[in-house]
């Protein structure tokens, strides 16, 4: 039995024979007729030609490359020429008055159209053919190339009796060159091509080469070396004929570029590294082959899945099942060209997956079967991140709506229900609780809350700081997420485990650091919360903590406002009151002086004026008062310790108010307790203050009955101090319960009306209770409206030692001798006081003393008199014109050479500062104004003396 390649050297062997013989009879026919030969020859090859273009033409929509398909349109082009050619061949007489010159032309037209279309051709392996388009250009060619010959335009190319011309001589060598290169561009692209194809190309070219090398060399158009030529035309053709015309009959499929072949291999290899899943399957169902990516996506191979219900049972929903099987049909059928949808799929392992499928029916199986090839984009990723995009836009919906309404609101607290609401919905939660602080019950408060019962959220009315899991976040100000509840063990959770809740996130509502209340949500059905739904939660939390800062805030400012309004209230009617307190008292001071002046008795005129100066004394306290608020508000409030009598001081204060008591008909009783401390270091002035005041008090508003001032030792400690407490009794009007909280305050009274019956600042608590604080004590009170009321105080200070000396009184406390010494008469006294009245007083006041006083009304003035004059002390004003009195008095001591003159200052400067800066100018001494001239004179005559 002859084998396949017996077959196929057979195959190859006989032609050969056939050739060698049909060669042998040409160049027979030749020695008898060379016409009868040449003809034969060209019309051998122009039936290749038009075969070739017959065979690529009808197979062209077989071919997977354009390769012979344009050479076949090239080969109509150059066999009209070789037509021609033969035709216009000299003997036939065909085309007369033309001699040897036109067959060679159009010979030269043919050879060029030939080799340039083999040169060009491998352009169209890889790229489509525009077959109307280069049929269109061949016959343009074809016209112009054989109008230029007729009409005489083209070269000449032959010339009887001297052969060839140059042009054709030097074109055939071109045309040679173009072969060689065709070949090279045919062994470059070589993969596409059968080899028995490619060799029959490559040997037919270079056989062209050979016959045109043959042509340039005759010079008779019947020589030897045009013989020669026409041979290897011979074989170039015949080798085309093997190469295209007998392939394309015999063996079309397997030969002609393998186009089905590696069609089919190439579709295979396409479906097996397809980058996204593809199936193949019959009509009947059976799966044919599946890519790589489709196993690696749904986990399932060919031969897991043998047909396509097998798969679709396993992966594909019931309802999605029934559209892929009618989509399939319709296919097969030939109803649709394609089908597009999308679905979702299970994989092997149970991952949900989402695909787009695009199906459509390509062609047939050889057994006839149709087939129908899927293929899928999974669309996961995209579908979640639309999804996670929808939800972010529902999201921002939904908290871009309730924002506005949560700020808008006078009440946000109540709109936390409908909010939460919705956010249950969002995030497939059960139930919510919102808590809000309570601070007087010092626990948390349920605001609102849903998912549970009526009794149940009764019982959760009130909830304790660290108590479950809303109490633990309010006490820690920390979000808490409670996961998988049932199976992880935490006393925290114990409330919502008997909820059934499985998951609970816990956010607190924040403010500057404040805890405001929680905001919690629980579910029944999940044991997680994603991290978008906690976002979206604590986004919540944010808002309604934020409209509820907004909300404190409001009415924190409301609240300032009413103060401030009050407080502006408050000090308009203590102006009112206090212009009142100042003209009161300063109406007397005129009015008695008034009177003085115009009294003609001495005695009348001396009781007016003391009637006009304690109405002076009062004023002086009521200044006093103001200036003692101002140094408590400004910080500067101070005490000067000394020691001094106990039962004194106390006993002062008391008779202080004994005239105004006897003369209201009071009892006003001193009860000291026997352990007393007889002398004890503290700020006898303030104590005193404090005791006058509640006393006087006490009398002011106390019409029958009695007063009653005790004192008695509350503590005594090892240091040596002792804690006093002093206690103010009375049975006067009381304090109403609704106006107490007034007490203490600057400003307030209790009756602060127009037709008040008692008069009063309104400042006299507030200092006393600053002065007690100093003290290390505290005050406060009992009363009954209409009983009486009981100041309380306590005052720690310190017991000296029996051993410790009494501390030296400053100068200013100093006794002065008896003022009728007659060793101080004649002293010199320079006053530096600006006020002309102030002047007249202590000009008379101090020559009583038959002292010798100058004045001076600025300090350049004080400073020049002292200089001139030798004077013994100077009362030195602090306010002057021109230079006031520390400068003048730093002056003084710049000056000063060998003694220091004494020099007092007189300032309405009342604070200790004031002093010492007095002190630190260089002053000696220091006297407030209003002056008491009492004390002044003393100062003056204590200096006096040291003198």
């Amino acid at each position: 039995m002859a084998t396949k390649t017996d077959l196929a050297d057979r195959d190859v062997a006989i032609p050969l024979i056939v050739f060698i013989f049909a060669v042998c009879g040409l160049y027979v026919s030749s020695l008898s007729s060379y016409l009868l030969f040449h003809a034969l020859v060209e019309i051998f090859c122009i039936l290749v030609l038009l075969g070739s273009f017959v065979v690529a033409w009808n197979s062209r929509r077989q071919l997977d490359n354009h390769y012979f398909l344009f050479l076949a349109i090239s080969f109509l082009s150059s066999g009209t020429f070789e037509l021609l050619h033969t035709l216009s061949y000299k003997g036939l007489s065909i085309f007369p008055g033309y001699d040897a010159n036109l067959p060679t032309q159009f010979w030269i037209a043919s050879r060029y159209v030939f080799s340039l279309s083999f040169l060009i051709a491998p352009v169209f392996i890889a790229r489509r053919l525009k077959v109307a388009v280069t049929l269109a250009a061949f016959a343009c060619i074809t016209a112009l190339l054989v109008s230029a010959v007729f009409s005489g335009s083209f070269p000449d190319c032959f010339v009887e009796g001297a052969g060839l011309t140059p042009f054709k001589v030097y074109s055939e060598y071109v045309i040679i060159a173009v072969l060689a290169a065709a070949i090279m561009l045919l062994l470059a692209k070589k993969e596409a091509f059968d080899t028995r194809v490619l060799r029959a190309l490559i040997w037919s070219l270079t056989t062209a080469a050979a016959a045109d090398v043959a042509f340039t060399k005759y010079v008779s158009v019947y020589g030897s070396a045009n013989l020669l030529g026409h041979l290897f035309l011979l074989l170039s053709a015949f080798l085309v004929y093997r190469a295209i015309v007998v392939t394309g009959i015999e063996d079309p499929a397997a030969l002609l570029f393998r186009s089905l072949e590696l069609s089919r291999e190439q579709f295979r290899r396409s479906i097996a590294d397809a980058p996204i899943p593809v199936i193949m399957h019959a009509e009947d169902g059976e799966v044919l082959q599946v890519s790589g990516s489709w196993t690696e996506l749904t986990g399932y191979a060919v031969e897991d899945i043998p047909t396509l219900k097998a798969w679709l049972d396993r992966a594909v929903s019931a309802a999605d099942c029934d559209a892929v099987r009618t989509a399939v049909s319709e296919l097969c059928a030939g109803n649709r060209q394609s089908f597009r949808w999308e679905m979702s799929i299970l994989t092997r392992d149970g991952r949900s997956r989402y695909w787009n499928i695009s199906a459509s029916s390509p062609g047939t199986l050889q057994d006839g079967r149709r087939f129908v090839v899927c293929m899928a984009v999974d669309i996961t990723e995209r579908r979640e991140s639309e999804a996670a995009l929808q939800r972010g836009n529902l999201r921002l919906d939904l908290l871009a709506s309730n924002a506005s309404r949560l700020l808008e609101s006078d009440a946000p607290q109540q709109l936390v229900d409908e909010l939460c609401q919705k956010v249950m919905s969002y995030v497939s939660c059960d139930a919510y609780f919102n808590f809000l602080v309570d601070e007087q019950a010092g626990c948390l408060r349920l605001n609102a809350c849903a998912g549970i019962s009526a009794a149940c959220a009764e019982s959760l009315r009130y909830l304790e700081y660290g108590v479950a899991v809303c109490g633990c976040a309010a006490r820690d100000a920390c979000r808490i997420v409670a996961e998988n509840i049932p199976e992880v063990p935490d006393p925290r959770t114990e409330l919502v485990k008997s909820l059934g809740i499985t998951a609970y996130a816990c956010h607190p509502l924040m403010s500057h650091g404040r805890v405001l209340g929680t905001l919690s949500f629980g579910t029944r059905t999940r044991k997680t919360f994603s991290e978008d739904d906690l976002s979206l939660m604590k986004a919540v939390a944010d808002q309604v903590s934020i409209a509820m800062e907004r909300k404190t805030t409001e009415e924190n400012l409301q609240q300032a406002k009413q103060a401030a309004e009050a407080a502006s209230r408050t000090k308009s009617q203590f102006l009112a009151n206090m212009s009142h307190e100042l003209r009161t008292p300063m109406t007397g001071v005129l009015g008695m002086l008034d009177l003085a002046l115009q009294s003609p008795s001495d005695l009348e005129r001396s009781d007016y004026i003391r009637t006009a100066y304690r109405s002076g004394r009062s004023l002086l306290q009521i200044l006093n008062d103001i200036l003692d608020l101002s140094k408590v508000e400004a910080g500067k409030y101070s005490l000067d310790l000394k020691p001094f009598s106990l039962k004194s001081c106390v006993a002062e204060a008391v008779d202080i108010a004994a005239p105004e008591a006897k003369r209201k008909g009071i009892e006003l009783e001193l009860d000291l307790a026997q352990d007393l401390p007889a002398r004890v270091a503290g700020d006898q002035v303030r104590l005193r203050q404090v005791l006058t005041n509640l006393v006087g008090n006490a009398v002011k508003f106390t019409e029958r009955g009695r007063v009653t001032v005790q004192v008695e030792v509350a503590d005594k400690t090892p240091e040596g101090e002792s804690l006093l407490r002093f206690r103010v009794s009375d049975t006067g009007i009381g304090i109403p319960q609704d106006k107490r909280h007034l007490l203490f305050q600057a400003f307030s009274q209790i009756d602060d009306s127009n037709t008040r019956n008692y008069g009063g600042t309104g400042l006299g608590l507030a200092i006393s209770k600053e002065i007690v604080q100093r003290m290390g004590g505290e005050i406060g009170f009992e009363s009954g409206e209409g009983v009486g009321s009981t100041f309380t105080f306590t005052a720690r200070l310190v017991v000296p030692h029996p051993d410790e000396q009494p501390a030296e009184v400053a100068v200013s406390e100093s006794v002065a001798p008896d003022p009728g010494g007659q060793e101080l008469a004649g002293l010199r006294l320079l006053i530096a006081e600006d006020d002309a009245t102030i002047r007249q007083v202590l000009a008379t006041m101090l020559q009583r003393l038959q002292f010798s006083v100058d004045f001076a009304e600025d300090g350049a003035k004080v400073v020049e008199m002292w200089r001139q004059g030798e004077y013994d002390l100077i009362l030195m004003d602090v306010q002057m014109p021109r230079m006031d009195g520390f400068q003048a008095t730093r002056a003084i001591r710049e000056q000063e050479q060998g003694g220091r003159i004494p020099i007092i200052a007189m300032t309405a400067h009342a604070m200790k500062e004031d002093q010492r800066r007095c002190l630190d100018a260089g002053m000696d001494d220091y006297i407030s104004k209003p002056i008491n001239f009492k004390e002044c004179i003393e100062k003056v005559m204590g200096f006096a003396c040291r003198r």
